[in-house]
């Protein structure tokens, strides 16, 4: 059974969806890409070929596509000239060759690379920055008998050669590098997950993991004596837990994201599967899942209902310039297995630091990207307004007139700062008759002193 949370906490709201066609019940592997003038999406098609697309921003039409004949899209990034995405061919099973493919900004694939890799890859991800190519395979690792990052690859823009380095043998420098490019989502491996928990568990399976502000989050599931339950969890810097929440018996969770520090947002599903399997989407019923930052869940979206199917099934989830994109599958009106993409709008939030004796009040508390906001500061009596300041997440001052401002595609702090207010004139004067009383005094000592010295 769903939750039902109070309405007026809501932050995240359903905007438009789009179907984009029949697609397999095979759901690990899909994509979302923001660009400037749309979003570029990925899915598998009926025969197990990665399938890419390029959707208006409006959500009202799909203005190309490309089928991948060599497998499924990992992931997906882009530069200035060109999209890459990571394909891995598979079989069906979790072993298989990794390509990266540069592809042109209609679709078309314009140059591959193939990855030498025996590794069981289970997942990857690739990045493009300053002109390199990046790419992060994740699968079994023997020598550590856990699953988790297994290889960094490090190619050139024309796909000519690659190096490349297990993920274990990193440098601490290296790894601060991957966070900087990665969104801070480079990830700990299986087995620490097993010294950080509260509580033992049977099994452990960690389905998405990432940094926020101070804080790290992680989603998946747990199993004790053969129940199992979906969780999330937050951990700090120094891998102490600062709460976690476990599912009712029986659901799944599977992806998380944040857009704001405020809150995480998660994908849970219901599905009889075991711990970590693939889900059948006979039976599943997903739902997106919204808690703030201390562990309470304050939102759900029936994601079915919303995008008008008797049940979905939600495997993809990302923040993106002021809203959320979930990717879908569920049976369409035809009772054919079709995919879709989601957006939601999402509510950034408006904080308040007060140094000194005042106040600070806002229009509102949260509200969404462009939308204007009005805040009034009152200094205490005694006290006046020194210095405000509006910023966003990011440290970036952000200009206001009249008091108000236009929201960013972030969190936002207004800043105060009330210092005494000045002596007023009554004061001042008796000050300086005390001034000038003690300078007189000392003046005629001195004199006289001087008229003792001549005599």
């Amino acid at each position: 059974a769903i939750l039902t949370i109070n309405a007026e906490k809501e932050w995240i709201t359903y905007d438009w969806s789009i179907k984009q066609g029949p697609t397999s019940n095979y759901l690990f592997y899909d994509e979302t890409m923001e660009t400037t003038d749309g979003y570029v999406t990925t899915s598998i098609t009926q025969d197990y070929l990665g399938i890419m697309r390029k959707i208006s921003k409006d959500g009202q039409n799909i203005i190309w596509e490309e089928k991948n004949n060599w497998g499924l899209y990992l992931s997906i990034n882009q530069d200035e000239n060109y999209y890459y995405g990571l394909v891995f061919a598979n079989n069906g099973s979790y072993y298989g060759n990794i390509y990266i493919c540069k592809i042109l900004k209609d679709g078309t694939i314009d140059e591959w690379l193939y990855l030498e890799t025996n590794d069981t890859v289970y997942d990857g991800e690739i990045y493009v920055n300053e002109g390199k190519i990046y790419v992060i395979t994740y699968a079994y690792d023997e020598d550590t008998d856990s699953y988790g990052a297994s290889k960094l690859y490090t190619t050139e823009p024309l796909l000519q050669d690659y190096k490349v380095k297990k993920y274990s043998n990193l440098t601490k420098t290296e790894l601060e590098f991957l966070d900087s490019i990665t969104d801070n989502r480079t990830p700990l491996l299986s087995e620490e997950w097993y010294d950080i928990f509260p509580e033992e568990y049977d099994y452990i399976y960690i389905s998405n993991q990432f940094y926020s502000g101070d804080a790290l989050y992680a989603v998946g599931d747990v199993e004790q004596g053969g129940v199992t339950h979906g969780f999330v969890l937050k951990i700090d810097m120094d891998k102490k837990v600062q709460w976690l929440k476990k599912s009712e018996e029986g659901y799944h969770y599977f992806d998380a994201t944040a857009s704001s520090s405020e809150y995480i947002g998660i994908i849970a599903y219901k599905d009889a599967t075991e711990i970590g399997y693939e889900r059948n989407p006979n039976t599943v019923e997903s739902y997106i899942y919204i808690y703030d930052k201390d562990g309470n869940l304050v939102e759900t979206h029936d994601v079915a209902s919303e995008i008008g199917t008797t049940r979905a099934d939600v495997t993809h989830f990302l923040p993106f310039n002021g809203y959320i994109l979930a990717q879908a599958f569920a049976y369409d009106e035809n009772n054919v297995f079709s995919s879709y993409l989601i957006r939601y709008n999402v509510k950034y939030f408006v904080k308040t630091k007060i140094d000194g004796k005042g106040t600070i009040e806002v229009s509102t508390d949260k509200t969404s990207a462009g939308d204007e906001v009005i805040f009034t500061i009152t200094p205490e009596e005694g006290y006046i307004l020194s210095k405000v300041k509006v910023i966003d997440s990011d440290g970036n001052v952000l200009t206001f007139t009249d008091n108000t401002f236009t929201m960013p595609s972030s969190d936002v702090t207004i800043e105060a700062t009330f210092v005494p207010e000045n002596p007023n004139t009554k004061d001042v004067a008796i000050v300086c008759c005390f001034i000038i009383i003690a300078l007189g005094i000392f003046l005629t000592i001195r004199n006289i002193r001087k008229i003792k010295y001549l005599k």
